[in-house]
């Protein structure tokens, strides 16, 4: 979140134009998109993770017919039909996974250039890092 400082006596107040105003507001929803973004792929890493260890874990089942969950119903499949499911899943999960951190890539690039343009002109008396908690 942006914020400028009241700098007080003997130092000059900054005027903030409208233009200034939309920067800061682009840079505020950029960043909470990038946030969104960065928890996204935790996730989809972590469901990914699982469907690693479901295929390691389906190398060492010798039954023929085996429960699959899809939603919220159990499927019998044979083996090589869960195999299956289970590569598409983890493509398509890599997949998104990509395109997320493609996406944050270019979000960060554009808060690159904002945060320039905005501590250029408007220097420690903006605020643009997020707040440690």
């Amino acid at each position: 979140m942006a914020v400028v400082k009241n700098l007080g006596k003997g130092k000059e107040e900054i005027e903030i134009t409208l233009e200034d105003q939309k920067q800061i507001n682009t840079f505020a929803r950029r960043n909470a998109r990038m946030e969104e973004l960065k928890e996204e792929i935790e996730t989809k890493k972590k469901d990914l993770q699982n469907l690693e260890d479901a295929s390691d874990e389906l190398l060492m089942v010798e039954d023929s017919l085996i429960s699959y969950k899809v939603g919220e119903v159990f499927l019998q499949m044979n083996q090589e039909e869960i195999e299956e499911h289970l590569e598409t899943a983890k493509t398509k999960i890599k997949d998104e996974i990509q395109s997320c951190e493609e996406q944050l890539t270019e979000i960060q690039g554009v808060l690159a250039a904002l945060k320039a343009k905005l501590y250029g002109k408007f220097g420690d008396s903006i605020n643009l890092e997020a707040d440690e908690e």
